[in-house]
């Protein structure tokens, strides 16, 4: 039978950086609700967001910007291939995926980029934002959301440019002043649930959510850090 271990005094003061069995517990638990907190917070970011975005209307993509998000969208894919040393159509192939499939995964996605940014920057003009406001509130977020401790170590792992990280530094922002904003009204869900769904987000507080509609490309462009 395999012996169950024991937390005593003595394996803490071995094994951590604690002096007691209670304070290592009391550690565990603090840890425990700060990751609860912020599994939370990060879900009512998304949930607020996705509401904006689908009342939200871009009317118009411009050209130059898709073509140079499926531009960088390919380049990361390219670095990613080089790296682990195969050929693309080696990788497509183990994908399921033809060069077609590929050329049209690369545009939703550039399309899809692009959609965000210009909602992100419409908000940002609207409201008066800057991603300089509270720098260190965003670079905690953007952090944590990718489990790292630097833009460096975020650019290296997945293989974002500057420009990409501004664009998501500009996406927390905007996020931020959304829930800060919002009345967030529980809908269904029992006492028990960590989360209910179909949450309504009230932008204004009143009786009408906040609409934002981009009619052409005449828009400052979020900036690049470097």
């Amino acid at each position: 039978a395999v012996r169950k271990a024991e937390l005593t005094e003595d394996w803490v003061t071995a094994n951590t950086d604690y002096k007691s069995v209670d304070e290592y517990k009391a550690s565990v638990k603090k840890n425990l609700e700060e990751q609860a907190a912020e599994a939370a917070d990060s879900t009512l970011r998304d949930n607020a967001w996705s509401e904006v975005l689908s009342a939200s209307e871009v009317k118009k993509y411009p050209e130059e910007d898709v073509n140079t998000a499926i531009d960088e969208y390919k380049a990361s894919y390219e670095t990613y291939i080089e790296e682990i040393g195969i050929e693309m159509s080696d990788f497509l192939d183990a994908q399921g995926m033809t060069q077609d499939d590929f050329d049209e995964q690369c545009k939703e996605t550039a399309q899809a980029r692009v959609e965000q940014n210009m909602i992100v920057q419409e908000i940002m003009n609207k409201e008066g934002l800057s991603i300089d406001d509270d720098a260190d509130k965003i670079n905690s977020v953007l952090y944590s959301e990718y489990g790292l401790n630097s833009e460096d170590e975020i650019k290296d792992a997945y293989y974002l440019s500057d420009q990409e990280i501004a664009e998501e530094k500009a996406l927390i922002c905007v996020k931020e002043f959304i829930v800060a904003n919002a009345t967030v009204e529980e809908k269904t869900g029992s006492e028990g649930d960590l989360i209910a769904n179909e949450d309504a987000y009230d932008l204004d507080g009143g009786d009408e959510d906040r609409e934002y509609e981009i009619l052409d490309d005449d828009r400052d462009e979020i900036p690049d850090e470097a």
